[in-house]
């Protein structure tokens, strides 16, 4: 769930669903949201920098 952080109407109307959902849709929204913030996990953070620049290297060195 996505809310705007400065609306307190909009923070409680969402607090509001996320108690009122079915357990199996919490559930489900919330391996989703752990997907989600992965991708912002250090490893895979540096996995994804050090191929880009793996890729980079390549290029330019297949340039000379």
């Amino acid at each position: 769930m996505i809310v705007p952080v400065s609306s307190p109407e909009a923070i409680a109307d969402a607090l509001d669903l996320a108690v009122t959902m079915p357990i199996a849709e919490q559930t489900r929204m919330a391996e989703r949201a752990r997907e989600h913030a992965r991708q912002f996990d250090r490893a895979c953070v540096f996995d994804r920098l050090l191929q880009r620049l793996a890729e980079v290297t390549e290029r330019e060195l297949s340039s000379i």
